[in-house]
């Protein structure tokens, strides 16, 4: 029952929470969401540009203001019995954080651009590293802190001023995790400053926004970066009419007037439509769609919803096996195709938004990860009739994947990809082989886990054992197919792109080892080296192989030509999952070691699996 509770809570998990000020929620953002900034290289709704302008700042997409400072202050009062102090401390930060938006990032990156001097001493700027909070004297036990406190602090200027100069000397040269913090934290802190301009108290200042949110196209050139608020008379006269528009939407914004907010976010659309149709028709027509297209992708966030089929669909499928009920089993089947049509709906939006497959960066790859493990286990299930353990597996791993890409600090954008994956062609070909086969391998690793639990909970289950071997070793086959095939397919990619088919790159030679990994662990099978216990125990041990040529290669060696995936950091989730699954393992080795030597073998087929030429399922 705690398995299940736990993953109930999970299907509750979602991005848009509710506003802390209560008025935010009278005003009706559909209007302003669709109104388009330039930034990162292509053209975005509002409501995209300002999830991710929040997160790039606060680590969350639904920020909600704390007041981190008065709290922790607020808990030293009440820890030496101060109880005075206390209560004015709670009091003053339950009105600050009542005050402020929070929870849709279009208010709180309107609040920022329109209300900046409520926002100065506000804690926002995410900082993780402790020894960085260290250097610069601040509360270790803080995890966001605002823009004065960054702003004012002269040894941050200095750590900053050291790391960049150090950086622009040796650009080759890996950066410290204290100089990674350092330029992320100056990173944000800019954006802020971006946003407030030189003076965050000034909120008269000409045109709110700063150098943020450039709302209108270049007319020099439609390539060009478009025009930021403080330079549109200068070299956009024309769009003055949008300066007005964007000032009044400020002006109702501050008031909270839902009537004239609506009525000024409508003009603000109609009028920087306008100035793009009369400078790039074309173009503009092609992104007016899109921006329908991404609007009602970020409203509908189907790929949360997918999470909650396969959720249900879990929890459906664990409650069939304690109660011999088809209805129920049939129902999980159900969840999860609904899960997997939700998720294909979600991944065409994508793709007709950004005219590429949806897997380019760490966020798509996980999502598309879970979408395949559960296509795969659905039709094992269907093959193999009423069997469980596939849907199991996979809701496991899909409801996983995608709690883990939902709540992990991923770019979740549809920015332009960089020039050596602009062909469709090879992106579809080449990557998806290789997601499903790591897809697929999950799987394997998933049913994996639950053969080891029956060994370790039920070993008495010899003709189940016999049948999970077989569940098994097919989507070990499966996935070592499509791990071949995808190799192959990346080499010749490789040919054409960088005019050799393989050069002992860092993702090349770790997907070559999950091959002879994979190949030595099918083949020990047939060769009888092992048996059904053993295979079980590979499977899970060979996944750390598809884990470092999947997330080691980009996050944690962080080198090679496939510098376009890569991210920084992330060793201690790699140390702690190998930890996790050598505990699991050892103990059902430790568990098969304490077997009767004298245990009955099974006299029928059925029990070894059922596969030709296969040894029992009692070998080790």
């Amino acid at each position: 029952m705690k398995s299940l509770s736990t993953i109930a809570a999970l299907l509750f998990i979602t991005s848009s929470a509710q506003a802390s000020d209560p008025t935010i929620g009278k005003l009706d953002f559909s209007e302003i969401a669709r109104v388009g900034v330039q930034d990162d290289g292509r053209a975005k709704p509002f409501d995209t540009y300002a999830m991710e302008l929040v997160a790039k700042v606060t680590g969350r997409t639904g920020f909600k203001a704390i007041a981190e400072r008065l709290r922790n202050e607020w808990r030293e009062a009440k820890s030496k019995g101060n109880s005075d102090l206390a209560n004015s401390l709670e009091k003053q930060a339950l009105e600050l954080e009542a005050s402020l938006p929070g929870g849709n990032a279009m208010a709180v990156l309107l609040s920022w651009t329109f209300e900046s001097k409520r926002w100065v001493d506000v804690p926002v700027i995410k900082v993780d590293h402790h020894p960085f909070k260290e250097q610069l004297d601040l509360r270790v036990k803080q995890s966001r802190f605002s823009y004065n406190e960054i702003n004012s602090s002269d040894k941050f200027r200095n750590l900053y001023m050291e790391t960049h100069r150090k950086q622009q000397a040796s650009n080759n040269e890996k950066r410290t995790r204290l100089e990674r913090e350092t330029m992320d934290v100056a990173s944000r802190w800019q954006l802020l400053a971006s946003i407030w301009g030189r003076d965050p108290d000034a909120e008269n200042q000409a045109v709110p926004g700063g150098v943020s949110s450039p709302m209108i196209p270049n007319p020099s050139n439609k390539a060009d970066r478009w025009i930021p608020w403080p330079f549109v008379a200068q070299h956009s006269p024309d769009a003055a009419g949008v300066v007005s528009k964007w000032m009044a939407l400020g002006d109702a914004f501050r008031e909270r007037d839902p009537a004239a907010f609506l009525k000024a976010s409508s003009e603000l659309r109609k009028a920087q439509q306008s100035v793009w149709i009369g400078l790039y028709p074309e173009e503009a027509e092609d992104h007016i769609q899109k921006f329908d297209l991404e609007a009602i992708y970020n409203q509908v966030k189907p790929f949360q919803i997918a999470l909650a089929f396969y959720g249900l669909g879990l929890i459906l499928l664990l409650a069939s096996t304690n109660f011999a009920a088809k209805e129920l089993y049939w129902g999980a089947l159900v969840l999860q195709l609904g899960g997997i049509l939700v998720q294909t709906y979600g991944f065409v939006l994508r793709i007709l938004i950004s005219d590429r497959p949806p897997v380019s960066n760490m966020y798509e790859s996980m999502v598309f990860m879970g979408y395949m493990t559960t296509v795969f286990a659905l039709g094992f299930e269907l093959l193999y009739k009423y069997s469980r353990v596939f849907a199991i597996a996979s809701g496991m791993v899909s409801v996983l994947l995608l709690v883990l890409a939902d709540i992990l600090p991923l770019d979740q954008g549809l920015d332009p990809l960089v020039a050596v994956l602009r062909t469709n062609y090879w992106l579809t070909v080449h990557v998806l082989t290789v997601m499903a086969a790591y897809a697929a391998l999950t799987l394997a690793m998933g049913v994996g886990h639950i053969n080891l639990a029956i060994y370790f909970f039920r070993p008495d289950k010899k003709a189940l054992l016999g049948r999970m071997t077989v569940f098994l070793y097919r989507s070990l086959c499966l996935g070592f197919l499509l791990m071949t095939a995808g190799t192959i397919l990346g080499a010749w990619w490789a040919g054409e792109a960088w005019g050799r088919y393989w050069g002992w790159d860092p993702k090349e030679v770790w997907a070559l080892i999950c091959i002879l990994g994979y190949g030595i662990l099918l083949h020990g099978r047939v060769a009888n080296f092992w048996g059904a216990f053993g295979t079980a125990i590979g499977s899970v041990v060979a996944w750390s192989l598809v884990g470092m040529c999947y997330y080691g290669v980009n996050f944690v060696l962080a080198a090679g030509l496939h510098s376009y995936g890569f991210g920084d950091g992330g060793i201690q989730y790699a140390i702690g999952y190998v930890a996790v699954e050598a505990i699991i393992v050892l103990a059902a080795v430790f568990k098969k070691m304490q077997e009767p030597k004298n245990i009955r073998k099974p006299k029928h087929p059925q029990d070894t699996g059922g596969l030709a030429g296969q040894p029992t399922g009692e070998s080790t």
